[in-house]
């Protein structure tokens, strides 16, 4: 089974700023295309920890009940935790009640047809973040966190959801499902 994601895209203006720092540190992939996306590389949040579905009609069809209107969102500070691509660097986005009323919806509604891929995740528990770097050289961590802190604070609105699934679980490779506006 293949994972997937709910995520929002950021803005133009701040994906380009993200992306942008990035390549400043050599932290790019190249040869994307327009029907294969790779999530870490593409400036979002996930509304909800990675997780499984079996059956995509079922699943869609329960999301569109759900109201994921645009709304604002902050993000203050940086941290960096070690992950499988190494020293990653995410922005912690400030709580919310919009982001935690379409969060319990999502659980509320998706529970009968997804299946988490990180249970220790769900709920109060997940942190929603915009990564701003992974696999960052310890060398430049430093560095890298200067420059991205000159991009704090954020303020934006969302409106433009994604959902994404793996086609392969080795590079974390995705295609998009579907979007909402």
């Amino acid at each position: 089974m293949m994972t997937t994601n709910i995520a929002y895209r950021l803005p133009g203006v701040l994906a380009e700023k993200i992306i942008n720092l990035r390549h400043t540190y050599g932290l790019t992939t190249d040869n994307l295309s327009d029907t294969k996306i790779i999530l870490k590389n593409n400036p979002h949040f996930s509304i909800i920890p990675s997780f499984y579905i079996n059956d995509d009609n079922q699943f869609i069809s329960k999301l569109n009940n759900i109201s994921l209107y645009p709304f604002e969102l902050k993000i203050r500070f940086l941290e960096v935790f070690k992950t499988r691509f190494g020293n990653t660097v995410v922005a912690i986005i400030e709580p919310s009640d919009t982001l935690r009323r379409i969060q319990k919806e999502i659980d509320s509604e998706l529970a009968a047809v997804i299946e988490s891929k990180y249970p220790e995740f769900e709920g109060d528990n997940y942190n929603h973040h915009v990564t701003f770097g992974y696999n960052v050289p310890l060398d430049q961590l430093q560095k890298f966190k200067e420059s991205a802190n000159r991009i704090l604070p954020m303020e934006f609105s969302v409106d433009k959801l994604e959902v994404l699934k793996t086609v392969d679980e080795q590079t974390d490779e995705r295609k998009k499902l579907f979007m909402i506006k």
